[in-house]
């Protein structure tokens, strides 16, 4: 019964760590890049999860990459990093207690 909490406990931090890069990651784009938040949902969602063909077909036309900042392709490049990383690996090693 103790590892049916710990396994729903871990769930729902990565759960809401998930939420809240989608979060992040969408109001930073419309900040900096001014895309509509469709548009901004689609690209999160679509670097977060690694699956960069959702683009193409998720919204009422693509997305053209090409014709956003340098800046929304940082914030977009770095949530491509932090979704193949994994947020629960990312924060396992910045946790003190590992390294112990």
């Amino acid at each position: 019964r103790r590892f049916r909490r710990q396994g729903a406990y871990v769930a729902w931090i990565f759960f809401m760590l998930f939420a809240m890069s989608i979060a992040l990651v969408t109001m930073g784009l419309t900040l900096v890049s001014g895309i509509d938040f469709e548009s901004a949902i689609i690209l999160t969602i679509a670097t977060l999860s690694t699956t960069g063909p959702l683009t193409e077909v998720a919204g009422d036309a693509p997305v053209n990459l090409a014709a956003l900042n340098d800046a929304a392709k940082g914030i977009l490049s770095a949530a491509m990093v932090l979704g193949r990383l994994e947020t629960l690996a990312i924060i396992a090693l910045l946790n003190p207690e590992f390294w112990r």
